[in-house]
């Protein structure tokens, strides 16, 4: 029985401390300061201390018992940021209402380097700079960016379609130039944003390599791009095919008006989008590409009752129409224009000239004479030949051959629109091209003379024949 009693008591001992901790951490965290608990040592005997207080012995001092560090918005290690991240793979955190630990490193004067570690696990604490690193740091130097945008460039020059590069080449100078002029201060932009874009400017610049390589996946991506099959071009391509009609006179624009708002009882979509949907739905070949998802029906299902067989309320029935309207709008493929579409089918024909573009050769660097370089001495002596670069994929020669199936699966995507009425369009999409044997037709004067010198069962009977049967 006293056993008992005493296990209840020091359960409570401890849930009472833990807290006085977790109380303690939140009130450090806002403030900025850094609480530094040990667990095997008394309760009484933690502290808080500023974060210009603690240093690389400190922390060291509270490592012989599980370490638990709050670090607040304002964290900074005596001006040596690479503390953390030394002593990172000791701390044992294992309180949820810790904070994830932070890290940043000195790469060089005038540079800030992240390190990977985790950023913030919770967006309502996220900072808007990394801690150590003053308000207004550049995190990435104007000569990376401009790296980035000359080698994504000069990567648009090399692509193998002529529309593709056009307009890969006219989307990262766009999105360059909407940046430089969003953040005209490189300080005010934040950390995090910074990060994201880098990201994204490296993203594009390995998917324009790979597909400059041969990589199916790739290059296949850069195509729909270009050809508004996904991406930011399609939405482009809907605009005209979304656009009411303007009334031509005061009768027409009185019958507008009466008629019904939006997604309201009554609502009737776009024609042509219903002509567009309805085509796309006749083509088998879309579906089985995969490259957008697919609507069912040409119309939104409503039920006439809900689950406790009441009339369906005006609200749900606007928000059934809207999500189906969205979804059509989603799956929608649009016609190109008519120069693009011909040049494509000039190119699958053969009759556009067509070769690849040949890079322009790089700086060849003399070979090294030191047997011993920095890479070896930190990784080691390297592996062998090993499939690791085909593990996604393996590139391809790109030749002309390789060429035409892109053009002529991707020409399958594009429908040629044509107006039949005012408010009628129909639409006609590509097909494969089967390969055929060619055959000869021969007259039936001559079909004779085919098989002359042959039997019934279809064998030579002369001489040698004979002879060889003996």
């Amino acid at each position: 029985m006293c056993r008992k009693k005493r296990a209840e008591e020091a359960g409570e001992r401890r849930a009472s401390i833990a807290k006085r901790h977790a109380r303690q951490t939140r009130a450090s965290a806002r403030t900025g300061q850094i609480y530094l608990a040990n667990e095997g040592a008394d309760p009484d005997q933690r502290y808080c201390k500023s974060p210009a207080d603690v240093d690389k012995q400190t922390v060291l001092d509270n490592l012989d018992g599980e370490l638990g560090i709050c670090i607040g918005s304002c964290w900074t290690v005596a001006g040596s940021v690479r503390v953390l991240l030394s002593l990172a793979s000791v701390f044992r955190v294992t309180q949820k209402h810790l904070l994830p630990f932070w890290a940043t490193a000195l790469a060089a004067p005038g540079e800030m380097e992240y390190l990977g570690l985790p950023y913030s696990i919770r967006s309502d604490r996220q900072p808007s700079v990394i801690p150590g690193m003053a308000p207004g740091s550049v995190f990435v130097p104007p000569e990376q960016w401009r790296h980035l945008l000359r080698a994504s460039l000069r990567e648009c020059s090399y692509l193998p379609d002529p529309i593709a590069r056009g307009y890969m080449r006219d989307h990262v100078r766009e999105r360059y130039r909407h940046h430089a002029s969003k953040w005209k201060n490189p300080a005010s932009v934040p950390l995090p944003k910074q990060f994201s874009l880098r990201r994204a400017a490296r993203h594009t610049l390995s998917l324009l390599q790979r597909a400059n390589e041969g990589y199916l996946r790739p290059l296949e991506r850069v195509m729909l791009l270009s050809y508004g099959r996904v991406g930011k071009r399609r939405h482009e391509l809907l605009e005209p095919l979304l656009t009411p009609e303007v009334p031509p006179d005061a009768e027409a624009v009185a019958k507008m008006i009466q008629q019904p708002s939006q997604f309201e009882d009554g609502w009737q979509p776009p024609s042509i989008v219903v002509d567009l949907l309805r085509s796309q739905q006749r083509n088998g070949i879309i579906g089985k590409y995969g490259i957008r998802p697919q609507v069912k029906t040409l119309a939104p299902k409503i039920p006439a009752e809900n689950s406790w067989g009441r009339p369906l309320s005006v609200s749900r029935r606007r928000n059934i129409r809207k999500r189906w309207y969205a979804a059509a709008l989603d799956s929608l493929l649009p016609p190109i224009p008519e120069e693009e579409a011909q040049l494509l089918q000039n190119l699958i024909s053969g009759t556009q000239p067509w070769a690849p573009v040949k890079r322009r050769r790089g700086i060849t660097q003399s070979p090294s004479t030191q047997s011993l370089d920095a890479k070896f001495l930190v990784e080691g002596p390297q592996k062998g030949h090993t499939f690791a670069a085909f593990a996604n994929g393996r590139p391809h020669n790109i030749t002309r051959r390789f060429m035409r199936r892109l053009w002529e699966r991707l020409s399958c995507m594009i429908p040629r629109m044509e107006m039949t009425a005012p408010n009628k369009a129909h639409f006609e999409w590509g097909m494969p091209s089967r390969t055929r044997r060619e055959m000869l037709t021969v007259d039936k004067d001559q079909a004779s003379a085919l098989f002359a010198g042959l039997d019934s069962d279809g064998k030579v009977h002369d001489g040698r024949h004979h002879a060889s049967g003996h």
